[in-house]
């Protein structure tokens, strides 16, 4: 599979929602920070020393949660040269920033939300992780697949000893 996904930084959320998709794909995947064209790759597996140039080489490139003018350029960009572009998101954005007590609520203001639909609208599909989101962000990209996330939880359970 020639496919890149791009992940937050060093995040959780780019662990369980581009490396570990990536790995159980085939793909590949990096966590960066920045906005292009100057992005730090902190993390990731790839066969590709990977600088933005090199995003141009994949027929896929997956992206989480881009924001910002300078991802729409790259996104453009990368669209023009025959690569597919998709927008992942597993967070309701429009919520968060008017949760008083979230976290994240000021990295979510109107205006950050505004680009980010930008770019939803402009990637040639959307990568959601509830059939919610799906209904939410279906207007602004006619193309989204629902991909839960979540960690097997399984494997952690406790028994108690027998015996």
């Amino acid at each position: 599979m020639n496919a890149l996904f791009v992940g937050i930084g060093k995040s959780a959320p780019c662990w369980y929602r581009a490396a570990l998709p990536a790995m159980h794909l085939g793909a590949e995947w990096c966590g960066v920070r920045g906005e292009p064209p100057k992005l730090a790759f902190v993390t990731g597996l790839s066969t590709r020393a990977l600088d933005v140039d090199e995003l141009f080489e994949y027929e896929t490139v997956v992206l989480q949660q881009p924001r910002g003018a300078a991802w729409l350029r790259l996104i453009r960009r990368l669209q023009a040269a025959g690569v597919k572009v998709l927008f992942e998101i597993d967070d309701d954005v429009h919520a968060v920033g008017k949760h008083a007590g979230h976290m994240y609520r000021t990295s979510f203001s109107r205006a950050q939300v505004r680009e980010m639909e930008l770019n939803m609208r402009a990637a040639d599909g959307l990568i959601v992780s509830t059939e919610f989101l799906a209904q939410r962000y279906r207007a602004l990209n006619a193309r989204v697949w629902v991909c839960r996330n979540g960690l097997d939880l399984g494997r952690y359970a406790m028994t108690p000893p027998r015996g």
